[in-house]
């Protein structure tokens, strides 16, 4: 992760903070670029499942969305099991 955060760092992307209590943590946040860089990436990744999405039949996308919403209440009642 620290490779990650270091190459967007180097491209302008987010900038690390010192913590205020703690000198050896550090925050990482987006700069204006960076969060313009997020913004086009959900925007390509929405409009890439939106177009998968619109090849497949209705019952077919019903049924994925059956799944999805199964899964989600599965994982909701792990969490508030643990």
């Amino acid at each position: 992760m620290s490779r990650v955060v270091v190459g967007l760092v180097k491209m302008g992307a987010a900038k690390r903070l010192s913590d205020t209590t703690d000198r050896r943590l550090h925050r990482v946040v987006l700069t204006a670029k960076g969060r313009a860089l997020y913004e086009r990436i959900c925007a390509k990744r929405t409009a890439v499942i939106a177009a998968v999405i619109g090849q497949l039949k209705p019952e077919t996308v019903a049924e994925l969305l059956n799944v999805v919403d199964r899964t989600i209440g599965q994982l909701e009642e792990a969490l508030r099991r643990n």
